[in-house]
């Protein structure tokens, strides 16, 4: 495309925001579809024909759906996007640090006023010369990329593959590779300190952990392998005996946690942390075929009996000894458990229409929720169990007996699945990644909408760290990218702060003190 047809187009949207009312039907249509005359009622325009001028001059930022009502095309949710980023910060000002960042607090007032003049001058827009727009356009992204806090790239190693996981911890990065590589880099500066080949293929896990001056690393065939963090050197590895297709072809489930390791393959182990020796395994209880976690000095584990019932019970062992305290039926399939507060709270994972909740030392159940609906995964936080569904409720249920606290019912469409996970709870915020293209806060008294942000396709994760909200979205296929976004959303007010956008798939950015770290486009990159 030449200048001339890309200055043309900056015109054009420049033109479409220069109206308040415009910016008002952008912003009815970002809850969702609406018909004709549903958006002459919400944005309360009188005369349809003043409605449709409005609509033809938002032409290409807006669509028809398949039922013929008016939505948000991805260029009218990328504009919506930068209103709303200009609106937000010129209620909120910068903080303190980052006028000292950006060295003058002048900038800021110098965006808010670039952007008025775009956003509405709609006649002084028409006069500009094409030129003089794609150069206006011009600082205003580079103002914003100033402001925005991480932008700036300290440095990145390309890895040429895929990465399936990656951690930071001591002053270190460290990544594992789809081909089984794992490095170890200087986290200030990206060099590489070690790395050591695994062999065969892993895809996208939880693979590394690090503790107590030891890096563990799961690898095909189950194989569980620790090294000393500093050096790379191979301490131990284990290598279950295993027979199933998936145990050979894929790396094991694991958690480290009070000096043991619990590894999942075919059975499950508890080796020692240090040494890797062999403690006990499952092979001594018949029916039970997966641990689920490990807390508290107890192992937590999922059975089934025979036919004709295979009914499901919940059963925790002792992590040092592995005799068995106590066994629950459940009645369900059991999906995952949150543990915390005494409690452990439980869903299933297909038929998962109730929340349970068992005393965690007794195993006796407290209370369960039947809901008609499929669950998502809940957190427990703050004597609170939150958790959404697919029909688009979001509970809050007291932890202590199981009553509703609070509903919240989404005006989005919902995923049963969501790949965010669980909510996160921050500042009295419950923040939430279930909704479709959409990442949203509620307040956590009460369920109330404190803001909703679009984002591009469904939300892939939602890391809070270091006081950020760092949200992943977009979809990847082996060999199919359709890209990948990462944002950093104000806490506050929901507003964008930061966009970027990747080629392939981004894993869960990781915040620090020092920096912002992203595994994406095969790379390990360190913002500053």
């Amino acid at each position: 495309m030449n200048n001339v047809e890309e200055d043309r187009q900056r015109a054009e949207v420049f033109d479409a925001l220069g109206h308040p009312t415009r910016i008002a039907i952008l912003k009815a249509l970002s809850e969702g579809s609406m018909g004709f005359a549903d958006l002459k009622r919400t944005v309360d325009i009188d005369s349809s024909g003043h409605l449709q001028h409005h609509l033809n001059k938002l032409d290409g930022l807006i669509k028809t759906d398949e039922h013929g009502k008016y939505c948000l095309s991805d260029q009218g949710k990328d504009a919506l996007l930068t209103v709303q980023t200009v609106e937000n910060a010129a209620r909120s000002g910068l903080k303190e640090t980052e006028r000292k960042r950006i060295g003058s607090k002048p900038v800021w007032k110098m965006v808010a006023l670039l952007l008025a003049i775009s956003l509405v001058a709609s006649s002084a827009v028409a006069v500009l010369e094409y030129a003089q727009i794609a150069q206006l356009q011009g600082k205003v992204n580079s103002l914003k990329e100033k402001i925005a806090m991480g932008t700036n790239v300290v440095w990145e190693r390309d890895l040429g593959i895929n990465i399936g996981d990656f951690t930071v911890a001591d002053g270190k990065v460290f990544a594992m590779t789809f081909g089984g590589d794992l490095y170890c880099f200087n986290q200030q500066d990206g060099r590489t300190l070690w790395s050591y080949n695994l062999g065969g293929y892993v895809t996208w896990g939880h693979l590394i952990t690090v503790a107590d001056g030891k890096v563990y690393a799961g690898s095909r065939g189950s194989v569980l392998t620790c090294f000393n963090e500093d050096t790379g050197t191979l301490l131990w590895q284990f290598k279950p005996n295993v027979t199933s297709s998936a145990a050979s072809k894929s790396p094991p489930e694991y958690i480290v946690s009070d000096g043991k390791v619990l590894v999942n393959a075919d059975d499950f182990y508890v080796l020692d942390a240090v040494t890797g020796t062999l403690l006990w395994d499952s092979s001594s209880h018949p029916g039970v075929y997966q641990a689920l976690t490990f807390a508290d000095e107890r192992i937590f584990a999922a059975s089934i009996a025979g036919a004709p019932d295979y009914s499901w019970s919940l059963v925790s062992f002792d992590a040092d000894t592995g005799q068995q305290q106590w066994s629950t039926p459940i009645g369900h399939d059991i999906g995952s458990l949150v543990i915390g507060e005494g409690r452990i709270v439980l869903w299933g994972l297909y038929q998962n229409q109730t929340v349970f909740c068992l005393d965690e030392a007794s195993g006796s159940l407290l209370w369960r929720f039947d809901i008609d609906d499929a669950v998502s995964q809940p957190s427990l936080s703050t004597g609170l169990v939150l958790f959404g569904s697919g029909g688009g409720n979001f509970y809050a249920l007291n932890a202590e007996n199981g009553s509703l606290k609070w509903i919240y019912n989404s005006k989005h469409k919902t995923v049963n699945y969501p790949a965010a996970g669980a909510p996160k709870v921050f500042d009295g915020k419950v923040l939430i990644g279930y909704e479709v293209e959409y990442v949203s806060a509620l307040n956590l008294e009460d369920g109330q909408l404190i803001w909703a942000t679009p984002v591009l396709t469904n939300v892939g994760s939602l890391v809070n760290g270091n006081g950020d909200l760092y949200a992943t979205s977009g979809t990847y296929v082996l060999g199919n990218s359709a890209g990948t976004n990462l944002y950093k959303i104000n806490m506050d007010n929901g507003g964008i702060q930061w966009k970027q956008t990747f080629n392939y798939w981004i894993l869960p950015p990781i915040r620090t003190n020092d920096g912002l770290y992203v595994a994406a486009d095969l790379k390990i990159i360190a913002y500053g």
